[in-house]
């Protein structure tokens, strides 16, 4: 197989919720801050959504999401997988959409591939629900480096054929114990870890598992911080962050971007942009922050 080192990009997925479109669009930004010409792709069912029309995507690919299993959550899963396996670059970075680009040298991360074919970091237990239920030390998966080789390609291919299997497992009434969950007594906690895509991806590829032999780098937790559970501390600088902390900054950065939009001559964009955040992402209970935001909209030329 014949690698292009040149064709390189970002891919995010982002299915089910407007919300995730929204993140996908602050993450991509965060990216577009320190490369301006780099290729990231949104794969997603909802592409009609001013975020996925906005610059901060080269392109995007609509997605047909399905409905089969009792966890949406379980569905956007199997949504990036699929999107995975078809990336349009030879050398990708997959991140999660609640993540942010905090420094240029991610770009660096790209270099990675020229000598293996994943890298990943580790999930800290003190942050990762399904590293401390299962017991294993893990690869959070919201973090993929990767570039287009036979090892990696069966990876994907495998990681969805058995995360499809969990779920159909997870879908019955009285879950099964698997090889992750044998120690899991309560059937609702085997039924949590059977529709997460990392109790699947653990038997694939972890720090101990490498079924399909390939070449891989433990990333450093910089890279995909998730923060730091009681009596750990984190010395090291942050340089992309995936902190829970940074959903509940989603208005306000929204706010942020869209005013960069009307400063740069874009106020079309920037009020599409905020009428979506009014209509779809701010709680009808909270009328203050709806009453904000339409004072913005109303500030905003239409053309």
């Amino acid at each position: 197989m014949t690698l292009d080192r040149t064709n390189i990009g970002m891919v995010y997925v982002a299915t089910r919720r407007p919300q995730y479109v929204a993140e996908a669009f602050l993450s991509a930004c965060s990216a577009r801050d320190f490369a301006p010409d780099l290729q990231i792709t949104l794969c997603t069912d909802l592409h009609e959504l001013p975020f996925a029309r906005s610059p901060a995507f080269t392109q995007v690919v609509p997605l047909a999401t399905r409905r089969r299993f009792r966890s949406l959550w379980a569905e956007g899963q199997l949504d990036r997988i699929n999107a995975l396996q078809n990336s349009p670059y030879d050398y990708t970075l997959h991140l999660d959409t609640d993540t942010r680009i905090l420094t240029p040298e991610f770009l660096s991360l790209f270099d990675k591939l020229d000598r293996i074919d994943i890298g990943m970091a580790v999930c800290q237990r003190d942050v990762s629900r399904c590293a401390q239920l299962t017991g294993r030390l893990m690869f959070n998966v919201g973090f993929i480096l990767f570039r287009r080789s036979p090892g990696t390609l069966a990876l994907l291919q495998g990681w969805q054929e058995l995360t499809r299997k969990n779920f159909e497992l997870g879908n019955l009434e009285d879950p099964p114990r698997t090889a992750v969950t044998v120690h899991i007594d309560d059937r609702e906690l085997r039924r949590e870890l059977l529709f997460m895509d990392q109790t699947s991806f653990v038997e694939l590829l972890s720090p101990e598992v490498n079924r399909y032999g390939l070449e891989r780098e433990v990333i450093d937790e910089c890279w995909n911080f998730r923060g730091a559970g009681r009596g750990r501390v984190f010395e090291g600088p942050v340089k992309i962050s995936h902190e829970p902390a940074l959903r509940a900054r989603l208005g306000e950065d929204i706010i942020q971007r869209a005013a960069e939009y009307q400063r740069g001559g874009r106020p079309a964009l920037a009020r599409a942009i905020l009428q979506c955040l009014h209509d779809e992402l701010v709680p009808a209970e909270n009328a203050a922050g709806r009453a904000h935001v339409r004072a913005l909209i109303d500030a905003c030329p239409e053309g």
